[in-house]
């Protein structure tokens, strides 16, 4: 039986062994070939490594000024996407697809442009798993959008102000842990945001001053809550939940002209609208 002092057989070894000369290089060969298929084997595992590594997606757009653009288009695995645009002519895509998605937008003054009714088409839209998204505008004419599919979504907008606008829109029968937000503070403020068709859901809607308006939405189901707080100009509000579960209210208007429709039809409603001064009118209907 060989052993591994085999591969340096001197020539004074070879009769030691029993091995002619031509068995001894087929010996050697062998050995070789086996040590060039291991380099060949690691080499391929590492190649396999690095590919798994490039699945892991992250993006990013930053921009300073002028005429400022920017997209980032991911689709699936451990998605992230970031994009900072400074002054001029904004405008902003992002799309993800698949798994831990995240995205980050600030744009912070100019033309803004996130794009729903833009040629752009979308700013942020999300499809599924962990979905998270969050954007900033600071002012000039502003607008933006956010969709978001199905999965642990979450998307928060905060604007400050200028022309506003505005958009949510959170899943269909994929959707899971819905939340929003939207704090916007002053100028031609609207929003409208909607959840679809179930689970967790929440909505907080909060604008300070001038022509705000909101329409909160949530539809079909689950543990729904939903605020709209107005302070001051000209407010108009309406919140709807529907068919049912856990569902709550509340509508605050502090000043201005202020007006509000809530409507909400099953589930353990409770509802509230609460305006202070100006115009006020109110309208809250429960069912069944």
């Amino acid at each position: 039986m060989l052993t591994e002092d085999a591969v340096f057989i001197t020539p004074p070894k070879i009769r030691q062994y029993g091995l002619s000369w031509p068995n001894y290089i087929v010996i050697i060969l062998l050995i070789f070939n086996l040590f060039i298929m291991k380099k060949v084997i690691l080499g391929a595992a590492a190649l396999m490594i690095g590919a798994i590594g490039f699945a892991q997606n992250t993006g990013s757009v930053t921009q300073t000024g002028d005429s400022n653009d920017g997209i980032v288009d991911q689709t699936g695995s451990y998605n992230l996407a970031n994009a900072y645009q400074n002054g001029d002519a904004n405008e902003v895509i992002v799309l993800q697809d698949g798994t831990s998605n995240t995205t980050n937008v600030t744009q912070t003054g100019n033309r803004n442009n996130d794009g729903y009714w833009k040629t752009v088409g979308a700013n942020v839209e999300q499809i599924g798993n962990g979905n998270n998204a969050s954007f900033t505008q600071i002012g000039d004419d502003n607008e933006e959008k956010i969709s978001q599919n199905g999965s642990w979504n979450t998307a928060i907008l905060e604007q400050s102000g200028n022309n506003g606008f505005g958009y949510t829109t959170q899943g269909g029968n994929v959707a899971a842990y819905n939340y929003t937000k939207v704090v916007s503070t002053g100028d031609n403020n609207r929003h409208f945001t909607v959840q679809s068709w179930g689970d967790s859901n929440i909505i907080n809607t909060v604008q300070l001053g001038n022509t705000n308006e909101s329409f909160t939405g949530q539809y079909v189901g689950d543990n729904n809550d939903a605020l709209t707080y107005q302070a001051g100009d000209g407010n108009t509000a309406s919140l709807m939940q529907q068919h049912g579960n856990s569902n709550n209210g509340d509508i605050f208007q502090i000043g201005d002209d202020n007006n509000a429709i809530m409507f909400q039809t099953g589930g353990y409603n409770v509802g509230l609208i609460s305006q202070t001064g100006g115009m006020n009118e109110a309208l809250v209907q429960q069912n069944p």
